[in-house]
């Protein structure tokens, strides 16, 4: 009885995995990044296709993009990324496949100079409701797996992941944390393990 009458009260999905503590660590590096300089503007032609350029410059180092994104047939939502480096990704994203269900594909080709058509081809899996986040995902190329899911109560936000490598059988990473949200302030706590790594 008392979890459906937060579920009700909720508004919004709880947090991602990957961003619970974000707020804190905002506090320490987003506002205050050294020696990095970018550059982004959008813009969007009558067709309907949105135009991207970004350049980014670290130290000496230069580097950029121009991303094309665009609806197609079906309610997706199409993205094409070519970077200076000489790669290309695309990205196809399929939201509100059911209620709180989207389906987002995404593939890269290789460096020059590397074999192959793809280094990459990964699917993901996003799934919200008001008590819980989901996502899977799992890249055909590199056969790693990924799982991540948090929920919250009142301002307690909760959630753990987990990496498996089927080329190896054997789970590679896995993760839990939490934050506590209040008015003034915030406290979050995070435990990783990477397995078959020497400690140190």
């Amino acid at each position: 009885r008392v979890s459906a009458h937060c579920s009700r009260a909720r508004t919004m999905a709880p947090t991602a995995f990957k961003d619970i503590g974000k707020l804190c660590s905002d506090l320490l590096s987003k506002d205050y990044k050294t020696g990095s300089n970018s550059v982004e503007v959008k813009s969007k032609v009558p067709n309907g296709i949105t135009f991207t350029p970004k350049a980014d410059k670290t130290g000496d180092k230069f580097s950029g993009s121009l991303a094309a994104k665009s609806a197609v047939p079906g309610g997706a939502d199409l993205e094409v990324t070519l970077k200076t480096s000489g790669v290309m990704s695309a990205s196809l994203e399929a939201a509100n496949m059911m209620k709180g269900l989207s389906l987002t594909l995404d593939c890269e080709t290789p460096a020059p100079g590397k074999p192959g058509l793809l280094s990459s081809g990964k699917g993901t899996l996003d799934y919200k409701t008001d008590a819980l986040t989901a996502k899977g995902s799992y890249d055909y190329y590199r056969g790693d797996a990924h799982a991540a899911a948090s929920s919250a109560f009142k301002a307690l936000t909760f959630g753990a992941c987990a990496d498996y490598s089927v080329s190896k059988s054997s789970l590679s990473k896995y993760a839990a944390a939490c934050q506590y949200v209040a008015p003034d302030f915030t406290v979050c706590a995070k435990l990783n393990e990477a397995l078959g790594k020497p400690d140190g």
